[in-house]
């Protein structure tokens, strides 16, 4: 990684050195020649003006110490009076360890994970989620990289900028933060209703006064990132008001590819001091990011139970599944206990039947062991069609999984399905059966041997014994993870604006006034359909033929899915929030009394007012078929006759694989 930054400051606001100290010296040359007088008291119209404690200045840090925080008790105070676990990140200890962002900064911090240092997972829907890649649940939740850590083995704190409450799906930046303070632990008292873990606070840039910089930064690194920060402070009137802009592009690369995570953002503040007790400060920023992070975790490996199983295949025209290992046959396998060759109480019909260790229907507890149960080999979702996509990117095949039986016309009444016996096949011995039952096969989970009671349960029709998670992917042979994103079609575009007005106002000597406004508008699109329901997988195409009955040129190839087992969401969540504070600080010094009041010792007094508004709504885009010739209507797009009919969640959306 390489870091250059270059700074500037205005040469009329600094003194030689040397002239310095050839003034020190002549003043003291001076001093001496003097003859002994009567000490007087200069006249001076200057007052002094007390600083507002709701201020920090940084002119007392050093290096990476921080004196005062307004983190612990919303007014200035020394991290030494706190009671709390605070730490205050400098902008120095930042630089010198090039941390960027909330995750940067936590692996350095006490009590403190990030996405560099752990790897939080989500277990929903029993399999694991890959947060730091992008996940977004079944309510529209989304947990990307920004929310990927942790305080106190906890959870993700909540976010702050200048102490106002905020969304942490929008993440600080370095290019325009003066400090991070990181409170360990709950902070209802200060905050409201927040996580257990704590909070994190973003003191952003403000506008200095009599004081005119500049900051170029250019960053690197070994993957190809590119990273440029442009920063320029300008003080247009003398102790009374300055502005402060800063720009940043930030193209992240990263190992796994193809893969990014561009982030483009603006910033602009200001400070406006019209009166010696008056202080005004706002600041607006622009922030735009498109991200399509590679993944965290490997995919799920059911490559390697298919090759400890044998190697099943499926033949679709013969209906049989054959161990390539043994060249063992299982079957037939049938979809309709009508079809030929099914067995009454010796068979299972319908698309579990492989993966089926028990006989359905037998008394429970089941142990009747299905004969046709084949580890490694499951028939997958079968209900709706699906795409292959070939290594290049191109479309190869596009089918119906199996064949399905709909109604001839939409009509309201809806139009009864025909069912094989409607259509008067014959039950036994009509050959159309054999095309009926026809399936789509792909490798499986190769469930470990559970013995409960005396009894071994390597699967109970289909589900495994407890909550057993099949582990990710840990051979290159199978998946090299140095090298490849295995979820490059998920992607993530977030437009977001911060805007900021506080107001400062010394009402009395002792008596001090806050009152500010934040709004954070956030418009977010993300599209993590990869490993949406089931996780990132990695299967075998078990099929010899594909349905038609021509030769599978596919077949015992890897490949990984998008939408398994519910369809492709696109998640659109629009937000807005508003927060208003009000606070009063009053200095009440007993000290300075000359009766007994002056043993009641020095006490700050804080009154502390918050709102805040918020607006959200959670849009969900599904892929599915809305037209089509006659025939794909009636198959696919749901009874328009029918009002309130659905047409996205109706079990038909599509569903591809990526061979790999």
């Amino acid at each position: 990684m390489k870091n250059q930054r270059h700074k500037s400051a205005n040469p009329a606001t600094a003194l030689p050195a040397a002239a310095l100290l050839t003034l020190v010296m002549l003043t003291g040359q001076f001093a001496q020649a003097q003859t002994a007088a009567a000490p007087t008291q200069p006249k001076t119209d200057e007052t002094i003006v007390e600083l507002s404690p709701f201020t920090v200045t940084t002119e007392k840090d050093s290096g990476y110490y921080a004196e005062n925080t307004l983190a612990g008790s919303r007014i200035k105070t020394p991290l030494t009076d706190l009671a709390a676990s605070i730490t205050v990140v400098t902008k120095q200890q930042m630089d010198d360890t090039g941390s960027l962002d909330i995750n940067d900064v936590f692996k350095y911090e006490a009590s403190t994970e990030g996405s560099g240092t752990y790897t939080p997972v989500i277990i929903d829907r029993s399999t694991a989620k890959d947060t730091i890649g992008g996940y977004t649940d079944s309510g529209g939740n989304t947990t990307t990289n920004a929310q990927s850590n942790r305080v106190r083995g906890l959870s993700a704190p909540d976010a702050a900028i200048n102490n106002f409450p905020t969304n942490n799906r929008l993440p600080f930046d370095s290019y325009n933060t003066e400090s991070v303070e990181i409170t360990r632990g709950p902070n209802s008292l200060l905050f409201g209703l927040g996580t257990p873990a704590g909070i994190v606070n973003q003191s952003a840039t403000k506008a200095a006064l009599n004081k005119n910089t500049n900051e170029v930064a250019v960053r690197t690194d070994q993957y190809g990132s590119y990273r440029s920060a442009l920063s320029i402070n300008r003080s247009l009137i003398k102790d009374q008001l300055a502005i402060y802009g800063a720009l940043l592009y930030n193209n992240q690369q990263f190992q796994r590819k193809p893969s990014r995570d561009l982030t483009r953002r603006e910033y602009a503040a200001i400070t406006y001091k019209p009166f010696k007790n008056t202080v005004l400060r706002a600041f607006g920023e622009n922030y735009q990011e498109d991200a399509n992070r590679p993944n965290a975790l490997t995919p799920r490996d059911l490559v390697t139970p298919w090759l400890q199983s044998g190697r099943p295949s499926y033949d679709p025209t013969t209906r049989t599944i054959t161990m390539l290992d043994t060249g063992k046959t299982y079957g037939p396998y049938v979809n309709s206990t009508l079809s030929p060759g099914y067995v009454a109480g010796a068979m299972v019909a319908g698309a579990g039947a492989p993966s089926s260790y028990f006989l359905t229907g037998t008394a429970v507890p089941n142990t009747v062991v299905n004969p046709q149960f084949v580890n490694g080999i499951y028939f997958d979702d079968v209900t709706r069609p699906i795409r292959l996509i070939d290594g290049t990117g191109n479309s190869v095949a596009y089918f119906q999984r199996n064949p399905v039986l709909y109604a001839p016309a939409q009509t309201n009444p809806a139009t009864a399905t025909p069912t094989p016996t409607s259509l008067g096949w014959a039950a036994g011995s009509d050959p159309r059966y054999l095309i009926y039952d026809r399936e789509w096969s792909s490798s499986s989970l190769n469930y470990p041997l559970t013995v409960v009671n005396n009894q071994t349960y390597p699967t109970i029709n289909g589900v495994a014994y407890g909550n057993y998670q099949n582990p990710g992917v840990t051979s290159k042979r199978i998946y090299d993870w140095t090298k490849y994103n295995d979820i490059q079609t998920n992607f993530s575009k977030l437009r977001a604006g911060n805007y900021s007005l506080e107001l400062e106002q010394q009402l009395l000597p002792d008596l001090f006034l806050n009152a500010g406004w934040l709004r954070q508008d956030i418009d977010s699109t993300e599209n993590n359909t990869m490993g949406q329901l089931t996780g990132n997988t990695i299967q075998i195409d078990t099929n010899a033929k594909l349905p038609d009955g021509t030769t599978n040129k596919y077949f015992g190839l890897p490949f990984i899915e998008e939408g398994q087992g519910g369809g492709m969401d696109t998640w659109y969540h629009p937000q807005t929030d508003d927060n208003f504070r009000a606070m009063l600080a009053y200095n009440l010094d007993l000290t300075k009394q000359t009766s007994f009041l002056k043993w009641l010792g020095h006490h700050r007094l804080l009154g502390l007012w918050s709102r805040q508004e918020s607006k959200q709504a959670i849009e969900r885009w599904r892929n599915g078929f809305v037209d089509g010739d006659p025939d794909a209507k009636l198959r696919y797009v749901s009874n328009m006759a029918i009002n309130g009919t659905q047409l996205a969640l109706n079990g038909l959306t599509l569903e591809r694989k990526y061979y790999l």
